[in-house]
Formats: C-alpha cells, structure tokens, sequence
C-alpha cells in the first residue's frame, strides 16, 4: 500500500527514534571520540614535524570520510536492525510500505547532523587546546582542508566555475540515490555500503576504460555537464523509486540480495 497518513507517520517516526536512540548514541559518541583523538594526535605531530607525516593523510583521509558519510547516509536505513525479528516487527507496524521507506530512509539521515556538528565540535576543542598550550600558528583544521580541496580545483576551467557546486550537487545526489538502492538491494546491512561502493567502483573504471581513460571522461564531463546534469537528476528519481519497489519485496528470510 502506498498511501501517506502524516499523523500515522508521525507516530511511526516517534517509535523509530525511541526505538534506535542507543543506536544513535553510541555510533555519534564513538565517531566523536576517534575524531577528535585523530585531530589532537594530529595537531602534536604537527607541531613536531609539519604536515608531512602519516597524521595529515589520516586527518585528510577522515574529512574525506565526514563528506563521504554525508553523501552514503542512505546505507544507515537498516544499521539498527539485527535480524529477521526486526525486519518481521517492521512488516507488522500499522503503516503503509511508503510511511515505512520513509521512516527508514528520514531515520537514516538523523545521523548526517550528528556527524558534521560532532566533527566541527571536534575542530574546535582542538583547536582550543592547542591555544591554551601556546602553539604557534594554531588553526581550525576544517580551513585547512577547506584549502587542499580548494587546490583540487584550481585546473577547472574558468567557464566551469560558476557551474561547478550545481554540477557536484547533482552527481553526489545520484550517488546518494545509488547508496540508496544499496541499502535496499544487499541483504548484509552491516557490508551493504562495502558492497555499493564496490559497484560504484567499478561502474567508474569500466567506463573509464570504454571512454579510453580518466581524461576522456573528465573532458566529456565538463564539456557536457549540464546534460549530465539533467541525466543524474533523472536517474536519481529512478534510483529511488527501485530502492523503494526493493523495500516493497523485501523478503523476512533471503541470503545475499534481496530480488
């Protein structure tokens, strides 16, 4: 059934939150704790030696991370739920199947705020602590990155600038729709964005190897991405609307997919 009640699902988020707040809790705490130890071990071996060492690859490879979980949050539908119990409780819920998807999916990016509050949190505690000690040249490591990203795109051509956070926006959409079907396809929640992200992967190096390389998939990109553009945007919807048909067919006992 695809209809929407809004106080039916008013109701049926209350109960999820209530039900996966440990959950919640324990990632969000966890995810703050090894920030911000990254941040301070960081900021020491910075101190010591500059930015050439293993520290500065982990910390750039961690913001990488913050934006990489913003862009997966889809994977998190089913984090919560352990078992067929769980997939058996939510069949049963007085609700529709969309009310159900779109708890799921609402209750999955509940965490996204988390991430990027406890992570600037992270940077200013940091940074606090590194003012109290005296340490010259003390930063936010946020505007650190902020200038190594913005080095990725100093060779984009200057008629590609002003449409370069659209054309980003639609692409990190779509693959935010991809890891959508994933969460819905694999059955493992646990590997399901290993599994996705694998795809992903490959879909890009076999695309790469048809097109005769990296560069020619990157001048094909820029030279047409306002149709490539349209062409995420649409598939996006597609993406969406498979992860929720998948979510309509789930199966309470399967092994690897769920088709």
């Amino acid at each position: 059934m695809i209809q929407f009640d809004i106080k039916r699902f008013g109701k049926l988020a209350r109960w999820s939150l209530t039900l996966d707040m440990r959950f919640y809790v324990k990632t969000l705490l966890t995810w703050f704790a090894a920030v911000l130890l990254l941040f301070l071990a960081f900021g020491f071996q910075n101190w010591e030696k500059g930015h050439q060492n293993v520290y500065y690859i982990l910390f750039i490879t961690t913001c990488y991370s913050v934006l990489l979980l913003t862009v997966m949050g889809p994977v998190y539908m089913f984090y919560s739920m352990t078992g067929p119990h769980d997939r058996r409780t939510l069949h049963l819920l007085p609700a529709s199947n969309l009310e159900k998807y779109l708890m799921r999916y609402a209750s999955s990016l509940v965490l996204l705020p988390g991430f990027l509050l406890l992570f600037f949190a992270s940077d200013v505690l940091q940074y606090a602590f590194f003012s109290m000690l005296g340490k010259e040249g003390v930063m936010l490591e946020t505007q650190f990155f902020a200038e190594k990203v913005a080095l990725l795109f100093q060779d984009v051509p200057e008629s590609n600038v002003s449409s370069l956070p659209r054309t980003l926006g639609c692409l990190l959409l779509w693959v935010h729709s991809v890891y959508a079907v994933g969460a819905t396809l694999f059955r493992s929640h646990k590997y399901s964005w290993v599994l996705t992200t694998l795809v992903l992967i490959a879909g890009w190096m076999l695309l790469s190897t048809i097109l005769g390389g990296y560069q020619n998939l990157n001048a094909l990109w820029w030279n047409h991405h306002g149709l490539f553009n349209r062409l995420f945007l649409v598939l996006t919807v597609v993406n969406f609307w498979l992860s929720y048909r998948l979510f309509y067919r789930w199966q309470v006992a399967g092994k690897y997919v769920n088709i």
